[in-house]
């Protein structure tokens, strides 16, 4: 894995002010009526209430009762709506669209649960109480066992079956105080063992600033979750506690109990950890733990400094060090634990190509939101590569009817800022990377490249491959491969379907050994052609239908990439790799019917005959 890096941005937070006018014309006989309507609105700027045809948008700030600190991530439920958000580093959230007469829920560890029932009254703010505190009733000595017993004994109830949730990402890179990156996503995870095995891409866009023509991009984000398991040793991270066996634990860490509380009469403990000797490869941090059931609740790790990290710099910078905070929550679901949710929040300090020492500073948070359902997914075959995160999310390019009128888990204090960011900012696969002169095994850029009306080409490669080519593959249909997808992505939002549509050429798997003409250029865009008039017809029966189930649209998807199938197979057949031109003639008119592209004349193969 690794992520990592090219260069960063500048941009200014907005907040958006939001007013309501109203103008009533009516008769003195209707005066009474009119005067008990407007005390029915307010103008609220900054912190407070929206109300708008009886929907109310909360805004509120969650403290802690007695101390007024802000509670970071903590987290916001609609319970009539299903919808949520979580509070962000300065403890603040939106959620809008609720009515009145809605139930919120608002959580945090450690603090008892505020119910609120959504009224007319104007909220700026949330105190939460702290859970009930207990006298500890064991005596804890710096030379006992106590409570490395008790940490040791959390590996025995590490196991748990995998079970998928709907999980929402949010990354943000800060240079010099100013947002140079974000990337919001949508996965359906696969939680177990207290941890994270794959994140399933349904939804995603990105937003890159350049400060001095360069780029800093954080390509492989989201896997950082699933890499790291603090049941066992990683390379890519420092060590904790709970990696190591007991005799190297007690070697290396002293314990504190911080504290202890009641949660529903269950008692937990609060515990501690830090290196007894003063070590850049090692976390300290704090457990949160149910001690009657030896289950973990939450766990913070953190570090200054780090040599040890999950971080590869791209082309010549060089990283000095790593600061990383990182806290998982977890949730129980029939009697085991599974992430709620992580943040992880880490600077990286490196020396850029010139010599200039920088700090880009990124906050990354992951939410389960929803264990009871899970996204459909899209109908399209991601490709493990390189910057993995940045191909597949702009694979299929920016779907602004999904973004408008989604209402699931995100933080919406940021959505309108978000939003301006990336519309000013967007990157797609066009953008992503330069090319390379010397990719002798990869014929095309890296990104995945979507069909329009310019003609795409591949690298020519070198003599030594053709040649090596002809000896290992035994016949010419073996030496080239064009690696053409169809991306289909439903959403049924706001009881109306959405889809998203695109013919894609994968470049990896995708090669031509072969010297290249211009009527081998013909040949290859006229393949690539045929999934574009799939496409159109697929999207024109979509287009007809009201409410179609997502079995039938599956069922449309196989019929028109079988039809595909059927058609490039014969293309390839007739006009023999583009050589017979009768045939190269027939369907170039074909497509140029169905396109409207003259693939011969564009690509001045007429000359080839």
């Amino acid at each position: 894995m690794q992520s990592l890096f090219i260069f960063n941005s500048l941009y200014k937070n907005c907040r958006l002010k939001r007013y309501f006018l109203s103008k009533v014309y009516m008769r003195n006989r209707l005066m009474k009526i009119i005067l008990l309507l407007m005390t029915s609105f307010q103008v609220i700027c900054c912190l407070g209430q929206k109300e708008n045809q009886n929907f109310i948008d909360l805004k509120a700030i969650v403290l802690e009762e007695n101390s007024n600190k802000t509670l970071a991530y903590a987290n916001i439920f609609n319970q009539q709506k299903l919808i949520g958000t979580a509070t962000n580093l300065e403890g603040y959230f939106e959620l809008p669209n609720n009515q009145i007469g809605d139930t919120i829920v608002i959580s945090y560890l450690g603090y008892d649960d505020k119910i609120l029932v959504i009224s007319k009254e104007v909220l700026k703010e949330v105190r939460l109480t702290p859970s009930a505190g207990i006298l500890e009733e064991v005596v804890v000595t710096a030379e006992s066992d106590y409570l490395y017993d008790m940490i040791a004994k959390l590996k025995r109830n590490k196991k748990t079956k995998s079970k998928k949730a709907k999980t929402y990402f949010y990354l943000e890179t800060l240079l010099f105080d100013e947002p140079i990156e974000v990337i919001e996503s949508y996965f359906n995870g696969k939680y177990s063992n207290y941890g994270l095995s794959e994140l399933e891409l349904k939804k995603g866009r990105i937003g890159l600033k350049p400060v001095t023509n360069r780029y800093f991009s954080s390509t492989e984000s989201s896997r950082i979750f699933s890499l790291h398991d603090f049941f066992s040793k990683n390379k890519l991270f420092p060590d904790n506690p709970l990696a190591l066996k007991k005799k190297e634990f007690k070697k290396k860490y002293s314990l504190e109990l911080s504290h202890t509380y009641l949660d529903q009469e269950q008692k937990i403990y609060v515990i501690d950890f830090f290196p007894k000797e003063e070590n850049d490869e090692l976390f300290s941090g704090r457990i949160w733990m149910n001690r009657d059931r030896n289950k973990i609740l939450k766990v913070k790790l953190k570090i200054q400094n780090s040599k040890i990290h999950p971080f590869i710099p791209i082309g010549y910078n060089t990283i000095q060090y790593v600061d990383m905070e990182m806290t998982k929550s977890f949730e129980e679901i029939n009697n085991s634990p599974f992430i709620s949710s992580i943040d992880y929040n880490y600077s990286v300090v490196y020396r850029d190509t010139s010599g200039n020492e920088m700090k880009a500073t990124t906050k990354a948070y992951l939410n389960a939101y929803d264990y009871n359902g899970s996204f459909n997914l899209p109908n399209f075959e991601f490709t493990s590569h390189l910057h993995e995160d940045y191909r597949n999310i702009t694979a299929a390019g920016y779907d602004s009817i999904f973004w408008n009128k989604s209402t699931e888990f995100r933080f919406y204090d940021r959505m309108y800022e978000v939003e301006k960011f990336i519309k000013e900012n967007y990157i797609d696969n066009n953008l992503l990377f330069p090319k390379r002169k010397s990719l002798d095994k990869q014929q095309l850029e890296f990104p995945y490249i979507m069909w329009n009306e310019n003609r795409f080409e591949m690298t020519q490669v070198t003599t030594d491959v053709i040649e090596k080519s002809k000896r290992t593959r035994a016949f010419e249909s073996d030496r080239y491969k064009f690696n053409v997808k169809l991306y289909c992505d439903i959403n049924y939002v706001q009881d109306s379907m959405i889809y998203r549509l695109a013919t894609i050429l994968d470049p990896v798997g995708s090669y031509y050994h072969f010297q290249i003409t211009d009527l081998d250029r013909a040949f290859m865009n006229m393949y690539l052609d045929l999934m574009e008039i799939q496409k159109r017809k697929f999207e024109s029966e979509l287009s007809k239908m009201q409410h179609p189930s997502l079995e039938l649209v599956n069922n449309l998807y196989e019929k028109y990439i079988n039809e595909f199938n059927r058609n490039s197979k014969l293309f390839v057949s007739e006009t023999n790799k583009g050589r017979n031109w009768d045939k190269m003639e027939w369907w170039n008119k074909y497509i140029l019917k169905a396109l409207n592209i003259d693939n011969l004349k564009t690509l001045n193969s007429s000359d080839s005959k």
